[in-house]
């Protein structure tokens, strides 16, 4: 018995979501098998940039990116 309505759980880490994620998903469109693997709900989450040295802190190379 096929249970189409099992669902998937996809997670990725993308530097640049219109480059990657999004504009593979838009190719998708109108392809015979988009009913089976076309993503409904979801959304996008910011994952700060690590620390980089000692003594650093959590985001602080995109903080520090921001005053320049």
């Amino acid at each position: 018995m096929l249970h189409l309505d099992m669902g998937l759980l996809f997670v990725c880490f993308q530097s640049n979501l219109e480059k990657g994620f999004i504009t593979v998903q838009s190719r998708l469109n109108g392809e015979p098998l988009e009913e089976y693997i076309k993503p409904i709900g979801g959304g996008y989450f910011f994952a700060l940039p690590g620390v980089e040295a000692k003594g650093g802190y959590l985001g602080q190379s995109l903080l520090e990116a921001g005053k320049a």
